[in-house]
């Protein structure tokens, strides 16, 4: 506990300083002169508790999916009751009937009960009691009902064993008796940081890394053979609310169905550690001494008020950011493992409904984690639209009876091995499991990862201006001249004799300083696709990358003929609602990335839905999710809004982004 403590208790003195050597003046105007720059970090603050709303909506619709499914149980149990009484008041009357006209002799009874030899023998007795032929009818055949009740065919597909090295099936289903504990290899889902960048390790003696922006499988050996340092990663988080941590078998299984699938990397060599921990690509590394010592020197300066706002800043920015930090030194002996399989979840068995269960956990079951504790029990064949609930959802698991659900490296889909070492494909895809039930802290995840885009420069220049404003005293020609220069600058940014806002010079004005990254790619794709009336696969993925990276991997599991001809069928709609559902319909397209897709093939018709462009026309409401109709009347206002100040759409929306970006919270929707 130390080592969590320590770094918080080493705030307090720079920030006693800070405190007291400036004047209330000096600590107020350092504060407003930060509003600006604190924005980031205030956007990852609301996508925080964004995320805490939405987990709080879903555990509501799954206490209520809980309670009905328990009430149905309890009709059904109510029903088996009444059938049984009804059964067995037939047996008996049926005995009565029969002792009666056989005269209970005992000779005669075990003849009709189909007993073999005299009753009073102990093996026919037993023979009897367990009535292997049926003759008793007092209930169902339990071995016919135990062979009936773990046929899986009702949510798996009968397949033939994967291709896989030793050890073989049954050695993997020798060491995972346990029902509710997963059995990986030792280093399986490590995250590991070498001398050129990250890795994960798989558990069967590979790793996966990134090599020239693609996921590569290489020797443990060799990854750890380059580096003489070779770490484990971890991350800390100084505020409250920890990130998500996967457990190691959802990240080795994430990186290998990233491999098999050769997804576009949305991270580099560096950041792969924390992608693949928490899904944030970020680097995030940190030295606790540089950082309290640096917030020490921000804060020596007396009466320099952007030294001030510049410690100020990174008091929050060391607070609220995630830390990645890096371990002991590693040894690839022990790590190297030949387990060929990746155990994520388990299929169990409800006794009273005869249904199959899943459970695959993919992190900690912490409720102070960012968007809450765990949900890793379903009823549903797993997927993305799959239900998933804290605690199981049926009221009696047999505790003898599991299936393994385990990955296989090189092929991203789940299989289900049971008991008897028979194997069954899912047809399910883990990554798609695993990024729905984290949508609700995607904002975060982005709001993160712009926060250590921008907050670091910012810090930076302000510690600048203060090192400037400080090299002279009150009066001298570098004090005036640093003056000037600040004076200057603020003018730039806020001219005295402001437009009137949304008309024509005010929308000019910022679409000019409008800086977000090239489109030139992505206004070639659209041209295209106006053109041929379509999008190619390559030009909708092209789209996808420039407006969301993170949705690239999910809009890369499209087919070329489903772009086609869903994108086709949108350009030929009659209204703005059935465009956007056919877009949509697409996986890994949202209405953001509809409106995207819309707007580079016809620019002079449709914006961008950003919440950039929301913010600057007063809506600050962060949005998971959008409906059709939000998008149609999002367009027309934006279309009356060019039309009124004589600009095209794609300036307006220039405008309407860097306007929220010199004023408001920063990062792409």
């Amino acid at each position: 506990m130390a080592s969590l403590l320590d770094p918080v208790r080493l705030l307090h003195a720079p920030l006693r300083s800070i405190a007291t050597r400036g004047e209330r003046g000096l600590l107020t105007g350092a504060m407003f002169e930060g509003i600006e720059t604190v924005a980031p970090i205030l956007q990852l603050v609301e996508a925080e508790v964004g995320a805490a709303e939405v987990r709080a909506e879903m555990a509501t619709r799954g206490a209520q999916d809980h309670e009905a499914r328990a009430t149905r149980v309890e009709t059904e149990l109510s029903a088996m009751q009444e059938r049984e009484e009804q059964r067995l008041a037939r047996i008996g009357g049926a005995l009565t009937a029969a002792l009666e006209e056989y005269h209970f002799e005992p000779d005669n009874l075990a003849r009709l009960l189909g007993v073999v030899g005299p009753t009073a023998e102990q093996a026919s007795f037993d023979a009897l009691m367990r009535d292997p032929s049926g003759v008793l009818t007092l209930g169902p055949n339990q071995e016919a009902t135990v062979t009936e009740r773990r046929d899986l065919s009702s949510v798996a597909r009968l397949a033939e064993k994967p291709p896989l090295g030793q050890p073989d099936t049954a050695a993997f289903l020798a060491a995972s008796l346990r029902a509710n504990r997963l059995a990986n290899a030792p280093g399986c889902g490590l995250c590991v940081r070498v001398a050129s960048g990250d890795i994960v390790l798989l558990g069967n003696g590979t790793c996966i890394a990134v090599h020239e922006a693609r996921y590569t499988q290489e020797s443990t050996d060799d990854a750890f053979g380059q580096s003489a340092g070779a770490r484990e990663l971890s991350v800390l988080r100084l505020a409250s609310g920890g990130p998500p941590v996967l457990a190691p078998s959802a990240r080795a299984a994430l990186a290998a169905c990233l491999h098999a699938r050769r997804a576009s990397v949305v991270c580099d060599a560096r950041s792969l550690g924390p992608y693949m921990l928490f899904g944030a690509a970020i680097d995030g590394s940190t030295s606790p001494t540089h950082e309290i010592t640096r917030l020490a020197e921000l804060g020596r300066t007396r009466g320099n008020r952007a030294a001030v706002a510049a410690a100020l800043l990174a008091v929050a920015y060391t607070v609220f950011r995630v830390h990645i930090r890096e371990g002991e030194s590693l040894k690839a002996s022990g790590l190297s493992d030949n387990q060929e399989l990746i155990d994520v979840g388990r299929l169990r068995w409800c006794r009273l409904s005869g249904v199959p269960v899943f459970w695959i956990p993919l992190w900690a079951s912490d409720p102070d984690r960012v968007g809450g504790a765990d949900q890793p029990w379903t009823l549903d064949i797993p997927a993305a639209g799959a239900s998933w609930h804290p605690q199981s959802p049926v009221m009696s698991l047999d505790p003898g009876w599991h299936a393994r659900i385990v990955v296989v490296p090189g092929d991203p889909n789940l299989w289900a091995v049971d008991p008897e070492g028979t194997w069954w494909s899912l047809d399910s895809d883990f990554e798609a499991v695993l990024e729905s039930r984290r949508a609700h802290i995607q904002i975060w995840l982005e709001a993160l990862e712009a926060m250590e885009r921008e907050v670091p420069a910012r810090i930076d220049r302000l510690a600048a201006a203060g090192n400037a404003t400080s090299e002279g005293q009150p009066g001298s020609p570098s004090r005036e001249k640093s003056r000037s220069d600040q004076n200057s600058a603020m003018q730039a940014v806020a001219p005295s004799s402001e437009p009137a806002r949304f008309s024509r010079d005010w929308v000019l004005e910022r679409a000019k300083r409008y800086a977000y990254q090239d489109d030139s790619a992505a206004r070639a794709a659209g041209a295209r696709a106006a053109r041929g009336g379509q999008y190619s696969r390559e030009d909708f993925l092209t789209i996808v990358r420039w407006k969301s990276a993170r949705a690239l991997s999910r809009a890369e599991r499209n087919a070329p003929a489903a772009v086609e001809q869903m994108t086709r069928a949108a350009f030929n709609a009659d209204d703005e609602v059935t465009r956007v559902l056919h877009l949509v319909s697409l996986e890994g397209v949202g209405v953001p990335v509809a409106s995207a897709l819309l707007h580079f093939a016809f620019p002079e018709t449709y914006p961008i839905l950003d919440f950039r462009a929301l913010h600057s026309l007063g809506d600050m409401r962060r949005r998971t999710q959008y409906s059709p109709a939000f998008w149609s009347n999002y367009v027309k206002r934006c279309q009356d809004l060019a039309d009124r100040a004589g600009v095209t759409i794609r300036d307006l929306d220039k405008a309407l982004w860097q306007d929220s970006r010199e004023s408001g919270p920063g990062g792409r929707a």
